[in-house]
């Protein structure tokens, strides 16, 4: 495809690449920040399923809203999170972005654990740990 362009003409078509692949990049972030959105919403469904005030939750009975495997997903969705946050590292107005946008529902979701049991699990998770490090980043 390059072959007999001027010097002009494959500067100009190396910027139009790299302006494509920067696009995919923003596009891909976009999607991929959208999709575990609402992966942490479902998550937090379930979550309020084990409130006893509300008494016909449909969801109560199922094997999903068992404590350790809910916390066990929330792990998986914080380290998704702290994944996305580091390969932005390139582009501090991104993760800021997503730190706005997107941090609001995982700090929501990472204090769905409570008093008595925060302590160990950060412990023994470093992402819980890193959260418990950066929290000021969400409420301030």
């Amino acid at each position: 495809m390059t072959a007999g362009l001027s010097p002009e003409e494959l500067a100009d078509f190396e910027k139009a690449k790299n302006d494509l692949e920067m696009y995919e990049r923003v596009h891909d972030i976009f999607e991929y920040s959208t999709e575990l959105n609402e992966c942490i919403q479902n998550l937090e469904l379930r979550i309020t399923a084990n409130n006893p005030v509300v008494p016909m939750n449909i969801y109560r009975a199922g094997s999903n809203t068992d404590p350790a495997k809910l916390v066990a997903e929330m792990e998986v969705y914080l380290k998704a999170y702290y994944d996305l946050i580091d390969q932005c590292k390139e582009f501090p107005d991104w993760q800021k972005k997503l730190r706005k946008e997107l941090g609001s529902q995982v700090s929501y979701l990472a204090k769905q654990i409570d008093e008595d049991s925060h302590a160990e699990i950060v412990r023994v998770s470093e992402v819980y740990k890193r959260f418990d490090e950066e929290k000021q980043l969400f409420f301030k």
